[in-house]
């Protein structure tokens, strides 16, 4: 499934399959996992960059054409934009290599069986009327006669 990211005229998809990781690897003679260190260090070249965009709208159904014109429009034509067009392009293969997206941060879906609710959760359970969490109760024992 494809990746949709703000960049260049909007949100478009990217997506990288077998043949965008080989046009890439070809062009930038790195792979999959070297490449996305490059962008995380922030080591990468306007190249990387700019291939890692161009292969990931292909792979996301945009024509090879279509992808460089839109990479070469929106890629180091203007200060500030190599910042946000690397990210996109970590963002990209991020998702690619490892399926992470951004449903899985912060989102609720269901526990794993056992598990323990925060306090925010446990607030929020119904049949709680307020809105405060719970009261913390201390146990105090009396002194030993001793």
């Amino acid at each position: 499934m494809a990746k949709v990211l703000a960049f260049g005229p909007g949100r478009l998809p990217f997506l990288f399959l077998c043949d965008e990781w080989q046009g890439l690897q070809r062009e930038a003679k790195v792979g999959p996992w070297e490449m996305e260190s490059r962008l995380l260090r922030q080591t990468c070249t306007v190249d990387d960059i700019k291939h890692s965009l161009r292969h990931g709208l292909i792979g996301g159904g945009m024509s090879a054409v279509e992808a460089l014109v839109t990479v070469d429009a929106y890629v180091g034509v203007k200060p500030g934009d190599l910042g946000p067009a690397r990210l996109a392009a970590l963002a990209a293969i991020n998702h690619s290599l490892h399926g992470l997206d951004e449903d899985l941060v912060g989102e609720s879906g269901p526990a794993p069986k056992g598990a323990r609710k925060s306090r925010r959760q446990a607030a929020a359970s119904p049949g709680r009327t307020s809105s405060k969490p719970p009261a913390r109760q201390t146990s105090r024992r009396g002194k030993s006669a001793g």
